[in-house]
């Protein structure tokens, strides 16, 4: 499998957030559904990391950010969220 961009959404608190599709070997060419990539920007002595949600869990982790007062990224992740949501249920 190899990732296939779709867009980037921005940038928050040290994380990116992108949308992204996968095209796996079982159908070459087909994008899979669209995941909620949250990617940590390295700092200095660290890698970066990255994490693919579906929407739903996306979405979750969004509230989960807001709760703990960090409201640029949990507006990005949701924003996020929403769209990949859209693109499943088309």
């Amino acid at each position: 499998m190899h990732e296939v961009h779709v867009k980037n959404v921005g940038s928050a608190e040290g994380v990116d957030v992108r949308l992204a599709c996968v095209e796996g070997p079982a159908a070459p060419r087909r994008l899979g559904e669209p995941n909620v990539v949250l990617r940590s920007t390295p700092s200095r002595g660290t890698e970066g990391a990255d994490v693919w949600l579906p929407a739903g869990e996306a979405g979750q982790l969004a509230v989960l950010f807001a709760h703990l007062g960090h409201g640029e990224l949990a507006r990005l992740v949701t924003g996020a969220a929403a769209v990949a949501a859209v693109e499943v249920s088309a």
